[in-house]
């Protein structure tokens, strides 16, 4: 029998990083779809039904930022755990995420590439 991947959907607007991410993800045997912004999001995630969504915090050029995306994509993903990336280390931004419904904040600029795969790991076991 086999084991079906991890779902991760992922809404951040710097395509770069979208497909470092991805790539990341898909070499660890994740599925993956990403947006870059919240209306692509909208469409994107609500036949994806994923396992955890790495939602960033500011997104430019979108209708709405990550933590106004984040019920939506919460509401049409569930079962998700829900993570916020951010540029900033403001405690506010972690607290309003949490309030938003975020499983975890996550400051972009303290994960190597090592720790955020664990992280990744962790959240979905």
């Amino acid at each position: 029998m086999t084991q079906t991947a991890k779902r991760v959907f992922l809404l951040e607007d710097e395509i770069d990083l979208c497909e470092i991410y991805t790539s990341m993800l898909e070499n660890e045997g994740y599925d993956v779809r990403y947006a870059t912004n919240s209306t692509e999001a909208e469409k994107t995630a609500s036949n994806f039904n994923a396992d955890l969504l790495l939602i960033d915090h500011n997104l430019r050029h979108s209708e709405k930022h990550g933590l106004e995306i984040l019920p939506l994509l919460k509401k049409q993903n569930p079962n998700a755990k829900i993570v916020i990336f951010t540029n900033y280390g403001e405690d506010y931004i972690k607290q309003k995420a949490l309030q938003a419904g975020a499983d975890q904040c996550w400051i972009k600029l303290n994960f190597s590439k090592k720790k955020f795969l664990e992280a990744v790991e962790q959240l979905l076991q």
